[in-house]
């Protein structure tokens, strides 16, 4: 099967209101929001439940109307095209099998649909299945393979089709943890090698950040930060990003020199430099200081060399890979990850050490 164009989107000012009859009021489920997804690209939407992500996804497909905005796809306005016509491939939560079908008969039904003749849909199952792994299992039904078995039938059934746009509903929910990080990198290897532009929805953090070219955080119908997995997770831009992906240290701040690049915590304690500019700060402005907690390093009072902050260990978490530490700083809690920690180096509840913030690895945000 050999690579086609690939297809850019826009969303444009894209809203969606539903009618709750419950409540006797409208929702917004999603706010107007505007998005570009580069040719070629797999992006996800992530988020908690009832962020709008699915609705997002069904916007696109076809599959609901927006209440403001445009669709574009390819350069051309689909905002009013039916989902049929969209010439889109939906990979379903369920799978949506059909049972009484073999796995040929599956795949094919597309083809079918369209009127193609048998030689030529042969030959095309044929490369699809090989390009899944299922070459052999032409015979099989469903309820005989796998659910990883099923759900790259599933996805063979939409790639068979050679549609524009992939998109996936949270496509691994059905699948155990180890099953589950299989089949997201044959999704990943399988969307690179046919370059089909595509958008995934999950709420699954790691899922995310593995098989990702751009993330798109949603919370409340809107969209809290777009950008690449290294940049979503390392630069987070809302306290809500970095909370919801990953783990994160989160303290009240001031702005005390925003030329210097100096805060201070709120609570009291000395003030400290970070690396970014903060000149789209006031002086004196409240904000928040963000850092992972395995960018934060814990040594002994004696040999800290760095410039350092005194803390205590509250608790520790020893996991063998890692150690996980509760401190004490400032009045502030912090939490901290050393990875593969040698015994003599493991600190004790109640121990005083030296907490060495890198100021390239903190965030100052608005919110």
């Amino acid at each position: 099967m050999k690579k086609q164009q690939p297809t850019s989107i826009r969303l444009e000012n894209i809203s969606k209101i539903f009618y709750d009859r419950s409540r006797n009021a409208e929702v917004q489920a999603i706010r107007p929001l505007t998005l570009e997804i580069k040719p070629g690209q797999l992006t996800t939407f992530l988020g908690p439940s009832g962020c709008g992500k699915t609705t997002l996804l069904r916007l696109v497909a076809g599959f609901e109307e927006p209440t403001t905005g445009k669709i574009i796809i390819g350069g051309l306005d689909q905002t009013n095209i039916m989902a049929n016509k969209r010439d889109i491939g939906f990979v379903f939560q369920n799978y949506a099998l059909f049972p009484h079908m073999t796995i040929y008969d599956n795949v094919s039904y597309g083809l079918k649909l369209k009127r193609l003749s048998p030689s030529k849909v042969k030959e095309a199952v044929g490369d699809v299945l090989e390009i899944v792994g299922l070459s052999g299992m032409e015979k099989r039904f469903p309820n005989q393979i796998s659910g990883g078995e099923q759900q790259r039938v599933a996805l063979a059934r939409v790639i068979v089709t050679r549609p524009r746009v992939l998109l996936f509903d949270e496509p691994l929910s059905n699948l155990d943890a180890k099953r589950r990080i299989q089949v997201r990198m044959e999704i990943k290897e399988l969307q690179q090698m046919l370059s089909i532009t595509s958008l995934y929805v999950t709420h699954d953090q790691e899922e995310a950040l593995a098989i990702s070219d751009q993330i798109v955080v949603m919370n409340k119908g809107t969209i809290e930060q777009v950008g690449t997995p290294q940049e979503i997770y390392s630069r987070p831009k809302t306290v809500f990003v970095a909370n919801f992906v990953g783990k994160t240290n989160v303290w009240a701040v001031r702005i005390k020199d925003n030329r210097n690049n100096v805060v201070e915590p709120e609570r009291g304690g000395p003030a400290f430099r970070v690396l970014e500019s903060l000149k789209g700060f006031a002086k004196g402005e409240k904000a928040f200081a963000l850092i992972r907690p395995e960018a934060v390093k814990v040594a002994p009072l004696s040999s800290a060399e760095q410039e350092h902050l005194r803390g205590k260990v509250q608790a520790l978490t020893y996991l063998g890979e890692k150690v996980e530490y509760d401190l004490e700083v400032g009045g502030e809690k912090m939490k901290a990850v050393v990875y593969d920690p040698q015994p003599k180096t493991v600190f004790k509840p109640g121990e005083n050490v030296a907490v060495i913030l890198p100021e390239e690895r903190i965030s100052i945000v608005s919110h």
